[in-house]
């Protein structure tokens, strides 16, 4: 009997020492599991800030295009409305408006300052008489050698003395170009001779072929447009070295203070990014004053250079990957189309 309770009593003593032991190695593995489980909540936390913070960026880029977009509408909204506003005024005055009523009433139809549409107005009125006396002048010149001046006097409702000089202006550029025709050709054999622009001067614009200064080989052609409202009725045409046909431009004419704009349309512009812009295009003499091209009728003389900067970037981009290169510089009067 007294050895059985040692046996049990030892035994007993063996149970307590295992659950002793599960006791103290269990307690770590708790502790391990817990920690894993914060660390990945942790994990989990990091993410989702990280996703929120990206999705915050986006968020702000896209309100900031947003908001960049809305100004671009207004800005362009803005621009038609004074490109436009020279027509307002007119309409007001064809209703018995004075002037001043005309433009204060304008200002207040488009939201625009009195100041600038004054200033689009008096522009206006200043590219209008200048293309309507080019327009008499050559009539004149034309009609000159069927009728006295005293009939052309009559006919045009100015006097003798305007008929005369604008006759003698005629004169004028058609005997000064031959003393410059003759020395081109006495230099024709030493140099070749790029610049013919002189020959050129009197050609209209619907018929004027441009070559790039850095490469002549790239034209310019303007051709006769059929067109409304303010384009002007000129198109013109880019081709390359090959005479193969790059880009196709129309004209919006403006009696504002700005210069001529072009939408430019190409088949090599493929990106949906590059949609057609409007595009600055500058015209000039020979001595490099800013002119025009006639007007919306599309009929005036052909300046002596033009330049389009910024469709050569337009194509470039709007090509990619196999980009098309236009020659960066002026564009000079070289010819006339038969």
């Amino acid at each position: 009997m007294y050895i059985m309770e040692f046996s049990y009593s030892k035994k007993s003593n063996e149970n307590k020492g295992s659950l002793n032991t599960c006791a103290n190695t269990s307690a770590p593995n708790v502790s391990i599991g817990a920690k894993k489980v914060q660390i990945r909540q942790k994990i989990a936390i990091n993410s989702m800030l990280a996703e929120a913070e990206a999705l915050e960026n986006a968020a702000h880029r896209l309100r900031r295009d947003a908001e960049q977009a809305e100004m671009s509408l207004k800005a362009e909204a803005r621009y038609k409305r004074m490109r436009s506003s020279w027509r307002v005024v007119l309409g007001f005055m064809e209703q018995g408006m004075s002037e001043a009523v005309a433009v204060r009433q304008a200002a207040n139809n488009l939201a625009l300052g009195e100041e600038t549409i004054q200033a689009h107005w008096d522009q206006a009125k200043k590219r209008r008489a200048i293309v309507k006396k080019w327009s008499r002048d050559r009539e004149i010149f034309r009609l000159a050698h069927t009728q006295t001046n005293g009939q052309l006097a009559a006919t045009f409702g100015i006097s003798k003395v305007t008929v005369s000089r604008a006759i003698r202006a005629a004169l004028k550029k058609v005997h000064m170009r031959k003393p410059i025709i003759a020395l081109a050709v006495a230099f024709l054999l030493a140099a070749p001779l790029y610049d013919d622009a002189m020959a050129a001067e009197t050609c209209p614009i619907d018929h004027a072929i441009y070559s790039a200064k850095e490469a002549p080989e790239f034209k310019i052609t303007f051709f006769p447009y059929q067109a409304d409202g303010e384009e002007s009725h000129v198109i013109a045409r880019v081709t390359d070295p090959a005479k193969q046909e790059l880009v196709s431009m129309t004209f919006t004419f403006n009696n504002g203070y700005s210069l001529e704009w072009a939408t430019p349309v190409s088949s090599y512009v493929t990106r949906p990014q590059a949609q057609a812009p409007s595009i600055n295009v500058a015209f000039y003499e020979r001595d490099f004053g800013y002119t025009g091209i006639g007007g919306n009728a599309g009929d005036g003389p052909a300046p002596y250079a033009l330049s389009v900067g910024e469709l050569g970037q337009w194509l470039y981009y709007g090509s990619m990957p196999n980009s098309v290169l236009l020659p960066l510089g002026a564009w000079i009067l070289t010819d006339c189309r038969k």
